[in-house]
């Protein structure tokens, strides 16, 4: 009996370059009508899809973080360039997810508020006056760089960054604390320094 299955997978072994030549091909021709067809399907299937995302990044979360990681690394121009280019789309994005998320929003503030209240039980007095000059250095200092593109800032584009993040177990200590632009603070978000390949 002829087995269609056994043939197709030789078939595939045998003439792997063409295939692969021609499905190369295929998608740089189609781009749009597969671009149109993927958010199509994903609009009819969308609960299924992010269900099935979600359990595979639950089992698979460490695979997951290395490779963003080593992405991260190996793309960094490509990314900052990217975050570049889109800054008003994606400041756009914010705002409108801020509005649409209040209760949200307001969650994750105040959540953020107990972790830096956590954060400074205990501080020496001379250390809340040193994250007080940072905010000030923030708002106010001349000839203020980002720690993360070494570029100057302009006043009303500075961010006080966690170096390492709150939600991952950092300070809100001097030591963690950094000048960062908008567009790499953006960029970082709530990721580790080694996470966009950054060594501290």
């Amino acid at each position: 009996m002829f087995d269609k299955k056994a043939y197709a997978a030789e078939y595939r072994r045998t003439h792997k370059q063409e295939i692969d030549k021609y499905n190369a091909e295929y998608r740089k021709t189609h781009r749009e009508e597969r671009a149109a067809c993927a958010k199509e399907y994903y609009k009819l299937h969308k609960e299924e899809i992010d269900k099935r995302a979600a359990k595979y990044h639950r089992e698979h979360r460490e695979e997951a973080l290395e490779r963003a990681a080593e992405y991260r690394r190996t793309h960094r121009a490509e990314e900052a360039e990217y975050y570049k280019l889109h800054k008003t789309e994606k400041l756009e994005y914010a705002s409108r997810y801020s509005r649409e998320h209040q209760i949200e929003r307001a969650a994750a503030r105040a959540k953020r508020r107990a972790l830096k209240a956590g954060a400074l039980i205990g501080a020496a007095p001379e250390q809340v006056e040193e994250i007080k000059e940072i905010y000030r250095k923030s708002r106010e200092g001349c000839r203020v760089r980002c720690y993360l593109c070494g570029k100057l800032i302009p006043i009303g584009h500075r961010h006080v960054d966690h170096i390492i993040p709150l939600s991952k177990g950092g300070m809100h200590t001097p030591s963690n604390l950094a000048i960062a632009c908008d567009t790499c603070n953006l960029y970082k978000s709530a990721k580790l320094p080694e996470e966009i390949g950054l060594l501290v």
